[in-house]
């Protein structure tokens, strides 16, 4: 795979994917309508439609439905308005893979549902692709492995790939590549290195003291394959955001590697990104904001303070990753180990909310 956004500078963005699972699975949809000029494809597992979290009952209807789709049609039409999201015509030939699992206790099918009807005012059926026939729980499909289709209906914090990742027949990583990019090569074995990018150094904190507890942990893992090393800013850049998460760096790692995203992303010159949110007492611990305007006001478009952060890494690509700590398999490295203990990070700022 050869990229269409070479040479990328800090403030000029690359075109990428995306995609997520759960509240990262918003994050993701999130991150297609604000950047929807520079998404090439998406894919979005146990997610909710754009805008679900202004809904006055958001908490229930995005995980559990029905959703109100004329105010979500909506809030789409005003961020579009206020020029703080792409204009939605970028939507219509972009690829987007839908996931929802019939043992899914935490996010219902019906929201995944809704998804698919709001995607289709935007984007062309030929380009819509739905997966809800499958019997996995709140988790990522893949194709193999131990983990029975229909494992861990209700996600959680659990330390176990079966709450990451169903053997339901389907290779969910795939399919969004394939149907996003040309002459996808099959997965192979990643080269067992990881790349831990300080991606504070990119959160914006306007009128905040240093100390001011942001809703993003320190370090972004990143997964960039071999032949990519010298020059990652000339390959293809896959965005992947996880779900509501333990603290623990076990806990994320064990999402990071069992995706077959950085099997893909080593056959096909891609680098992945698996940016890591800590949560606040607003959103949820271990979430991505997909509802918190107390937080920010603008989380959902490409103002936001999580999503411009990432955006600003992959403008940045090069030079982050140059000065990336890199670690040999799942080993974590002291110096991110070291700053995990110093920050008290989960529910540290609930007195800001007392």
């Amino acid at each position: 795979m050869t990229s269409r956004a070479s040479n990328a500078t800090l403030g000029a963005l690359p075109r990428l994917s995306v995609s997520g699972q759960s509240a990262g699975g918003s994050m993701a949809i999130q991150h297609l309508f604000a950047f929807s000029s520079l998404v090439d494809g998406a894919a979005i597992a146990a997610g909710s439609p754009y805008g679900c979290g202004s809904l006055e009952d958001s908490d229930d209807s995005c995980m559990s439905g029905p959703t109100h789709m004329p105010d979500l049609l909506n809030y789409v039409k005003k961020r579009e308005l206020s020029r703080k999201i792409d204009l939605t015509d970028h939507l219509r030939r972009t690829p987007v893979v839908l996931y929802s699992g019939k043992s899914d206790k935490m996010v219902y099918k019906k929201v995944m549902l809704d998804t698919e009807r709001q995607l289709k005012y935007f984007v062309d059926a030929d380009k819509l692709v739905t997966e809800f026939n499958t019997w996995g729980g709140h988790v990522w499909p893949i194709d193999h492995g131990r983990c029975a289709c229909g494992t861990c209906p209700y996600g959680g914090f659990a330390l176990l790939e079966c709450c990451n990742v169903n053997n339901c027949a389907l290779d969910l990583s795939g399919e969004l590549l394939r149907a996003t990019y040309p002459r996808v090569r099959p997965r192979v074995r990643t080269n067992d290195r990881l790349y831990w990018i300080d991606q504070w150094k990119y959160f914006p904190d306007p009128g905040k003291p240093p100390a001011f507890p942001r809703t993003v942990m320190q370090w972004m893992v990143a997964y960039v394959a071999t032949g990519c090393e010298s020059a990652p800013s000339t390959c293809r850049i896959h965005i992947n955001y996880h779900g509501c998460v333990a603290p623990s760096w076990p806990a994320r790692l064990n999402w990071v590697s069992h995706l077959d995203l950085n099997e893909y992303a080593e056959a096909n010159r891609m680098v992945v990104l698996y940016p890591q949110s800590q949560g606040s007492f607003n959103s949820g611990e271990g979430c991505w904001n997909w509802e918190a305007y107390a937080d920010d006001p603008d989380f959902d478009t490409r103002a936001g303070r999580q999503l411009g952060m990432v955006a600003q890494i992959t403008g940045d690509l090069d030079h982050a990753l140059a000065l990336a700590i890199v670690s040999a398999g799942l080993d974590i490295p002291p110096e991110v180990q070291e700053a995990h203990s110093n920050n008290t990070y989960f529910y540290s700022y609930s007195a800001d909310h007392q």
